[in-house]
């Protein structure tokens, strides 16, 4: 059972992109935190439209592979929110050192109509704001879509750049890069 400091530490955690002022990019998901009397909750953003997940499942079912172009979109887009979140300051200019940790098809949501991908869902995200020095953090994502480090403890901005890299080869080849792990 967590306790109601715990919760209010992972609520932190979840909402912190939306805490650093000026650095709002559209393509970010976007938390909401609140509070009502001793009840702490956490409200996403709502995208009127389906993740990449569903969208892979849609073309598993009907046994087609997503179109290279739109797979050059879907990864552009993702590219640039996620170069967004890396990049994120504090009011001081500092780097947040924001980590995602689990980058994986369920996470690009589309707008329906828009053409807008969003990259959502930083519940496990880590910002070390420069300071971690190479330790061990919690293993936590989707194993599918882990870099090498991240599965030994040490996520950074690379390892999310290596799911993007597994979830391209996924929508291109149909299938996973390597075998699911046990």
């Amino acid at each position: 059972q967590l306790s109601q400091g715990t919760v209010v530490e992972l609520l932190a955690l979840e909402s912190m992109e939306v805490e650093l002022p000026g650095r709002r990019d559209p393509r970010l998901g976007r938390p909401l935190p609140g509070q009502k009397r001793k009840l702490y909750f956490m409200v996403m953003e709502f995208v009127n439209g389906p993740s990449l997940e569903q969208v892979l499942q849609e073309h598993a079912d009907n046994v087609l592979l997503m179109h290279p172009a739109m797979v050059g979109f879907v990864l552009n887009k993702s590219v640039i929110a996620l170069a967004e979140a890396h990049t994120l300051t504090d009011d001081a200019g500092r780097p947040a050192g924001l980590v995602h940790r689990d980058i994986s098809p369920s996470n690009i949501l589309f707008y329906k109509k828009a053409g807008i991908t969003k990259l959502a869902d930083f519940g496990v995200a880590t910002a070390f704001g420069g300071t971690d020095n190479g330790q061990k953090r919690s293993i936590v994502g989707k194993p599918r879509y882990m870099a090498p480090e991240q599965v030994e403890g040490r996520a950074d901005a690379p390892s999310d750049i290596w799911a993007l890299g597994v979830i391209g080869y996924e929508l291109l080849a149909g299938e996973r890069p390597y075998p699911q792990p046990a």
